[in-house]
């Protein structure tokens, strides 16, 4: 892969812990692996991420899995502290995401597709545009 950018800085701007895992992992291993400063994000902590714990609990195991998973990558996580199900394109929440994008400075930025089975993910890929432009 030969790919010229001043900064090699990536950002995985998702919905929910585990989507960048699942969506984009392997790329940003191969970035990683040539030379690139990784950054994983989510909107969400994962709050509805199960039935069978409270939305603290499994929050908290999930951004601990998220942290650790990117930790394998060599990735810093960052966690905006929205909620499952309510993520929502808003000043407020493209403000969190403008902040993070112009801390990092990505030179590229993966997020969800545009169309999508889940309303979070559809927002995020909102967000997530409109951030890319104001920072």
């Amino acid at each position: 892969m030969s790919v010229s950018c001043r900064r090699k800085v990536v950002a995985a701007l998702m919905a929910h812990p585990d989507d960048a895992e699942f969506q984009c992992a392997g790329t940003l291993i191969r970035l990683a692996d040539a030379g690139w400063e990784v950054h994983i994000a989510t909107l969400t902590a994962g709050d509805c991420g199960t039935t069978s714990e409270t939305p603290w609990d499994i929050s908290s195991i999930r951004t601990r899995e998220a942290r650790h998973a990117a930790s394998l990558v060599g990735a810093a996580y960052h966690c905006l502290d929205e909620r499952d199900g309510f993520v929502v394109y808003d000043k407020p929440t493209l403000a969190k995401c403008v902040d993070l994008l112009r801390r990092i400075a990505p030179s590229l930025v993966f997020t969800h597709p545009a169309k999508d089975y889940m309303m979070d993910h559809e927002m995020t890929s909102l967000l997530c545009r409109a951030a890319t432009f104001l920072y």
